[in-house]
């Protein structure tokens, strides 16, 4: 028997023949807690809501003591690597009584990508919205549209060594000005980090410009761009891969490129085909003055008109159909 196919028949199991909830181990990213300790492994159950796994986040990262309704809880769906040029990465906040196993068990990984959950700081935008809101009506009020975060910032997401997609990618998005990236966990006090603790990471390994939409790469430590050594400042184009030291690879995402391609998607393909640079490798920036880009819209975060929409909330015996390869069933 496949290995997915036994986890889901002790899921169903469990929650057939002994009434009990369905367990499975998740793991939840809170790297915008403490960048050194980019994720922990929580046991959830389908009664486990969103709100929970802020509060045991934030138990397990020491700020108990801090107030959950400042955090949120996200899913970041991540296209197929194939699909890049033309499907965006999607960051959704969810609510309070949703419940991040439900959403596991029902996304199809083969069709729409992979799919991982982050606690982060609650947009303040969003905040406001929740002001307005009352719990009871806030399901329908708040629809997936109101709740998807749109700040148009770069990102890396992880992959294989091999390049393949990982089930579970680590998820870093770029802000304005400098990230820092390295293994030094006293240097993530106080700045924009980018922790990576792998083979050949030095403490200082690399920083990131983002000035005015143009993002460069100034290596200092072991850094190669689409399978070759560089070790001089570089731009980083949408799909680019690279490799920070000896095994830990990322693909560099613009979404401004995502959202040009669906708007005039013939004319990006020639541009494409009439470059001659190797994809994801431009020259030398110079950081001092130079030619610019016209500058992107804003990458403040916004709230799109609302749209009614469906949400997953906790529901009893709920209908098993996909179960993801992140999660880890207990067959007890």
């Amino acid at each position: 028997m496949p290995k997915e196919e036994g986890m889901i028949s002790s899921l169903k199991f469990i929650s057939t023949k002994i009434n009990l909830f369905p367990v499975a181990t998740i793991k939840v990213f809170g790297d915008a807690i403490n960048p050194s300790i980019p994720s922990k492994t929580l046991l959830l159950s389908k009664k486990d809501t969103a709100s929970w796994v802020v509060k045991k986040m934030l138990d397990k990262y020491g700020l108990k003591h801090e107030d959950p309704k400042k955090y949120s809880l996200i899913q970041i769906i991540i296209p197929p690597r194939y699909q890049m040029d033309n499907k965006a990465i999607k960051e959704i906040i969810l609510l309070d009584e949703e419940c991040p196993l439900n959403i596991c068990l029902n996304h199809s990984r083969r069709c729409q990508g992979s799919i991982i959950f982050k606690v982060i700081k609650c947009p303040p935008e969003y905040s406001q919205l929740l002001k307005q809101e009352t719990t009871s009506n806030r399901s329908q009020i708040l629809s997936i549209q109101d709740r998807t975060i749109h700040d148009q910032l770069c990102m890396f997401f992880e992959i294989n060594q091999d390049g393949t997609d990982l089930e579970s990618p680590r998820v870093f998005k770029l802000y304005r000005d400098t990230t820092y990236v390295g293994r030094d966990p006293k240097s993530a006090i106080g700045k924009q980090y980018f922790y990576i603790d792998g083979s050949g990471i030095d403490r200082d390994h690399c920083t990131i410009q983002n000035q005015n939409g143009i993002v460069a790469l100034i290596p200092r430590g072991e850094i190669w761009l689409n399978g070759k050594r560089v070790t001089t400042t570089f731009l980083l184009r949408h799909g680019a891969v690279i490799r920070f030291g000896r095994n830990t690879k990322f693909c560099f995402y613009d979404p401004q490129v995502v959202q040009k391609s669906k708007l005039m998607p013939g004319q990006i393909k020639q541009e494409n085909a009439d470059r001659s640079a190797p994809y994801g490798s431009l020259p030398v920036l110079t950081m001092n003055g130079g030619d610019k880009a016209n500058d992107f819209q804003s990458r403040a975060s916004y709230i799109r008109p609302k749209k009614t929409s469906t949400i997953n909330v906790v529901e009893k015996e709920s209908k098993i159909d996909v179960l993801p390869g992140l999660l880890e069933v207990f067959a007890e």
